[in-house]
């Protein structure tokens, strides 16, 4: 699904693209397949909001490992073993051959102070080599782990293809009874004997929601939809929002195989650089300014742990005269994350992106020897935007605002500003030095009254460049506030016999990318309906 959202500059209409899976194993056809769960802190804080302690991560961690297949590297240096699972559906590996330039960013961490981690493991802060959802070399998708080898096995599971829900029914007691759907211009009913679960994704759940009479009453009565129930569906979008800085260097200098030679290699082994499913196998995480330690979502539930260590001090370059507080390395809650990749953008990303032709120029058509780019990413996001609908047809697209850079405490820009500057501390490390990097100092149109690399420069380059990493959530989020739609059961409020299951009832922006945690809460789901209607 190829739907549009707004609240951006330096893009064709001021709006980017959210392409959302359309099939069997939704987003994980499409997505990076990274493996992340976040920091272990996340659902400590998840179980206080949603007032459920089966949400902590000593409860939600034998879910994890019970979807995983770990078949990666089992070096101590590389992954605790006691938080991951080997016999699961799901493939995870690692990367067996990492890119030069990925060497080397785990090498400039190392200069920095920043220490060796498997982030899917205790904590998350420090630098590691991405673990992934591949199989021999190739795509390993939620449908390929969980229903591919079933589908033909199981009496109890039927799959309709090409089958699209346009409404959820009620009886008069407000129990859900099943759905509408259409397949092949013919609208047909599916009747349900318990419950219906609703996994239709971050935007399209909520407008099935929507449509069905749930959610905000005046936005429903604007469309002519009867009220069911009043809840705040699609009013706290979030995302992971990212911004990448360019630098030259002599890296061509050491690069290994040739291009012809890794394709041979892909084709004939499935080995090699290209079973990685994006151009990023390595990323660092941080901790962000002490005034971001607090709750992700909602104030006055902060964490255990809000100090944080200045022991890396020493290493700051010239260009972080705004960024004392910003520490790469300490025991605190992840804030940003850092990621490198060779080379610039092609046509391609400028379509997918939906950048404007200046802005394009700008970024990518600038002559730069050698071109890298550090990427900065927004891990808890506090701005929250809105999933609203068009139209009471539930064909109709819904609209999007992400609202990016937009709380009022301006914590969000800040995060990604520090981002940029422990990525100005990273190229100034011997490791980096050893390829001669150097900042591309940006010229972006919109910026160039400012002084150049200052903070007011950067804040101005962060809100014209600042894009989506494509992991929206949050849309119906779980919780016992005002704006919750589902409890810690996954039901909806005000209804019964319904629920919701995917990113989209994520409390608060997480830490990790959202394939891992759906995973994990489709098999505490899985536990839920077994203990309520027996296993048959």
């Amino acid at each position: 699904w190829t739907n549009l959202r707004g609240s951006r500059l330096g893009n064709v209409d001021r709006s980017c693209r959210l392409p959302t899976g359309k099939g069997p194993g939704g987003g994980t056809l499409l997505s990076e397949l990274v493996y992340s769960r976040g920091d272990p802190q996340i659902y400590d804080k998840w179980a206080t909001m949603v007032q459920d302690p089966s949400w902590a991560f000593e409860n939600v961690l034998p879910y994890f490992k019970k979807s995983e297949n770990y078949t990666g590297s089992k070096d101590d240096a590389f992954i605790e073993e006691d938080y991951h699972g080997f016999a699961g559906y799901l493939e995870v590996t690692n990367f067996e051959e990492l890119y030069p330039l990925s060497e080397i960013f785990l090498a400039g961490n190392d200069d920095l102070g920043v220490k060796y981690t498997d982030y899917n493991g205790r904590e998350q802060i420090g630098s590691t080599i991405l673990q992934i959802n591949t199989k021999n070399g190739k795509r390993y998708d939620q449908y390929s782990a969980f229903i591919k080898p079933i589908k033909n096995e199981r009496e109890n599971l039927r799959i309709s293809k090409g089958s699209y829900v346009i409404k959820i029914e009620f009886n008069s007691t407000r129990h859900a009874t099943g759905v509408l759907f259409t397949k092949n211009n013919k609208t047909y009913r599916a009747r349900v004997n318990n419950e219906v679960i609703l996994s239709a994704g971050v935007i399209a759940s909520p407008q099935l929601l929507m449509v069905s009479g749930i959610g905000p009453q005046d936005h429903l009565k604007e469309h002519g939809i009867e009220v069911l129930e009043n809840l705040e569906v699609g009013s706290t979008f979030r995302d992971h929002l990212m911004t990448q800085v360019f630098f030259s260097s002599n890296l061509s200098a050491i690069s290994n195989a040739s291009q012809s030679e890794q394709i041979k290699e892909y084709l004939t082994r499935h080995t090699g650089i290209l079973t990685a499913p994006n151009p990023i196998d390595v990323i660092g995480v941080y901790a962000g300014p002490a005034h971001t330690q607090h709750s992700p979502a909602h104030t006055g539930h902060s964490p255990a742990h809000t100090q944080h260590s200045s022991a890396h001090t020493q290493h700051s370059p010239a260009h972080t005269q705004h960024s004392s507080s910003y520490t790469p390395n300490s025991p605190a809650y992840p804030a940003v994350q850092l990621s490198v990749s060779q080379g610039g953008a092609s046509p391609m990303t400028k379509k997918l992106l939906n950048w404007d032709d200046q802005m394009f120029q700008e970024l990518y058509g600038r002559k730069v020897e050698n071109a890298f780019t550090l990427v900065s990413l927004l891990l808890h996001s506090r701005s929250t935007g809105t999933v609203r609908l068009k139209s009471s047809s539930p064909y109709d697209y819904p609209l999007i605002d992400g609202k990016y850079l937009s709380d009022p405490e301006g914590l969000d820009i800040e995060t990604l500003y520090g981002g940029i500057q422990i990525a100005l501390r990273l190229v100034e490390t011997p490791a980096f030095q050893w390829i001669n990097a150097s900042l591309a100092v940006p010229q972006i149109p919109p910026c160039e009254h400012l002084q150049s690399l200052s903070k007011d420069f950067w804040y101005c380059y962060i809100r014209q460049t600042a894009k989506s990493a494509f992991h929206p959530m949050g849309t119906c989020p779980m919780g016992v506030h005002d704006k919750a739609v589902v409890n810690s059961h996954f039901k909806v409020f005000g209804v019964k016999g319904l629920r919701v299951a995917d990113a989209s009832v994520f409390p608060f922006a997480l830490s990790g990318q959202p394939t891992a945690v759906c995973t994990m809460m489709g098999e505490k789901l899985a536990d839920i309906i077994k203990k309520k209607y027996g296993n048959t």
